[in-house]
């Protein structure tokens, strides 16, 4: 399936409603979408914090994929999906039933792909026997490689470490099902199962000057502060319904020292 197809899927996933448990197989079992039933046209309202936490997963999908010690960090994976597609679909569970894309490069940003706060992830892939093959991991230092002209692809490519514990609720169902701490060399009909946005965790002083140096003052008051996914602005918003800017704002207060440039974000800075 070319990068073409890869686009028009992620489309008419987009209008199709479905749980988790009946997207997660329709993607591993060839991406048919019939295979998903009735469709439906995907909500566009952010839930308000009354209604209740949405948890979100996001998935990429890729044509071919291979997975390859990092031969500068011990632990270290290199995760390279070929044929990836331009955006990323993203779908919550009961009782909104959320479903929508956005722009890859946006997810990575809003995410925080950083080392020190890698979301966690399953990749779900096909060996070249035919077998499903799943890993779940956490993914960081992400770079997106996009060709354009008449033969347009997306090449994406991840640090990811193992993870031999439980991933959290959203990837319980693929931790199960992992056979072994690895993946084959080279693997097809790739799909990459990504967890939800970060907490606010740290107040960090952050030096725009200097190559936006950061260190951090110390925890977010009364954090760490859970954020959700905003369907509509493509970003992480705290749940509470709050605007982030006012815990850059509680940061600055509680920490002098800042100098007015702290802001609340989920990664540590020594």
């Amino acid at each position: 399936m070319d990068a073409h197809s890869f686009d028009a899927f992620i489309r008419q996933f987009s209008r199709i409603r479905a749980t988790r448990r009946t997207t997660a197989g329709a993607l591993v079992a060839g991406f048919a979408t019939a295979a998903l039933g009735r469709a439906v046209t995907a909500q566009d309202a952010t839930p308000s914090p009354e209604e209740g936490h949405q948890e979100f997963l996001f998935v990429q999908l890729a044509e071919w994929g291979t997975w390859v010690p990092s031969s500068d960090e011990e632990g270290v994976f290199l995760l390279t999906l070929n044929g990836a597609t331009s955006q990323t679909l993203f779908f919550s569970d009961r009782p909104q039933r959320i479903v929508g894309t956005a722009p890859t490069t946006q997810v990575l940003e809003a995410l925080g792909f950083t080392p020190e706060n890698a979301p966690n992830a399953a990749v779900v892939a096909q060996d070249e026997t035919g077998q499903r093959d799943i890993l779940v991991v956490e993914l960081f230092d992400p770079i997106v490689q996009q060709e354009f002209g008449n033969d347009r692809t997306t090449t994406l490519i991840y640090k990811a470490r193992v993870l031999d514990a439980s991933a959290g609720s959203n990837l319980d169902e693929w931790q199960s099902a992992q056979q072994d701490d690895q993946l084959a060399h080279e693997f097809t009909n790739v799909s990459l199962f990504i967890d939800d946005c970060p907490d606010l965790a740290w107040c960090n002083g952050v030096d725009r000057t200097r190559d936006n140096n950061t260190r951090s003052m110390g925890p977010v008051p009364n954090g760490p502060i859970g954020t959700c996914w905003d369907p509509n602005t493509w970003e992480c918003n705290p749940c509470n319904g709050q605007d982030t800017q006012d815990y850059y704002d509680l940061c600055n207060r509680m920490y002098p020292d800042c100098n007015v440039t702290c802001e609340a974000q989920p990664n540590y800075y020594p």
